[in-house]
């Protein structure tokens, strides 16, 4: 019994730990788009229509849950382009 608690521990601490670190990716990408934003580097270098269209293949353009949802499943379908 004392190896199944044992195991059983160890399982739920990667996974908590899993999710913690893809919350923090997620949040990173966040902020630092934010940061890009308020420095305006992204200035003259795509038309209008191309970013709204990056937003909406990227899925920006829906709200912040949705986005970690769509996170989730591009990150285990392998989608990480």
């Amino acid at each position: 019994m004392d190896k199944r608690r044992y195991f059983t521990k160890k399982i739920l601490n990667t996974l908590l730990t899993i999710i913690l670190v893809a919350g923090f990716n997620f949040m990173l990408f966040r902020v630092l788009r934010a940061i890009r934003r308020v420095c305006s580097c992204q200035r003259g270098h795509f038309t209008a229509a191309a970013l709204a269209q990056q937003k909406k293949v990227f899925h920006l353009d829906r709200p912040l849950w949705e986005q970690f949802g769509y996170y989730w499943v591009d990150t285990v379908e392998g989608s990480l382009w």
